[in-house]
């Protein structure tokens, strides 16, 4: 399985608004520099020891309108190996950064996160990917386990895997094949949206609930978090 990572940023004067209670312009740019910078160091440790099947508890779609309890697969596909790293972005800084870092620089000519996803979708296929994941550049705690645990999913039989955010609304990582049927519904409760196309479309969902993967900086309270853990 050909695995490429795709990593949609915002370009930076218009990132991370939400954080103006507490951070000045200059800051939220630097905190967006400093988080892409982790996301793509920690693809690329991936990509250099390639990732392993990983058996864990795995919630399995087994009809058109049902996602049933915990089970264990065993791996049955071929080991996945994170080839490419994409950055998408409208932003030429940060797709300078992305280069840098040893990452792949996508220019974004849509409008929307979906659109910029799609498109990045379809360069993937064009260059030879089986499946993406889409890993947010505001998820700087993410691990090398994460990683291995999202590709073993696909690995392991699963259509799409999704990681959703703290709270279970948003979606702070997914991963699918590019021959499921699903479209991107990044946004306002995109955690259930993705789920639900995913079911109506009869795939076989895996949910990734990840100490790690939870934490998406959004908010000065995320800030805070994030700072603890750092």
């Amino acid at each position: 399985m050909k695995l490429h990572a795709v990593v949609p940023v915002k370009d930076l004067p218009h990132a991370k608004s939400r954080l103006q209670p507490a951070l000045a312009p200059d800051q939220r740019q630097n905190l967006v520099r400093d988080m892409l910078a982790r996301v793509i160091r920690t693809l690329r440790a991936c990509q250099l020891a390639p990732c392993s099947p990983s058996l864990g508890p795995h919630l399995v779609g087994t009809g058109p309108a049902h996602v049933a309890a915990d089970v264990y697969p065993a791996a049955t596909h071929s080991k996945p190996t994170l080839s490419e790293i994409w950055v998408v972005s409208r932003d030429p800084e940060v797709l300078a950064l992305a280069t840098q870092l040893g990452a792949r620089a996508l220019n974004e000519t849509g409008y929307t996160l979906n659109s910029a996803l799609e498109q990045a979708r379809s360069v993937a296929r064009a260059a030879g990917a089986d499946a993406v994941l889409i890993i947010p550049a505001d998820v700087p705690l993410l691990t090398c386990t994460d990683i291995t645990t999202l590709a073993g999913a696909l690995a392991d039989g699963a259509d799409l895997v999704i990681a959703p955010d703290e709270a279970e609304q948003g979606t702070n990582a997914l991963g699918v094949w590019l021959s499921a049927n699903l479209r991107f519904r990044f946004g306002a409760n995109s955690f259930r949206l993705h789920c639900a196309d995913a079911v109506w479309n009869e795939l076989i969902v895996t949910v990734h609930r990840s100490p790690t993967l939870a934490l998406d900086v959004d908010t000065p309270t995320n800030l805070a978090h994030f700072r603890a853990a750092s």
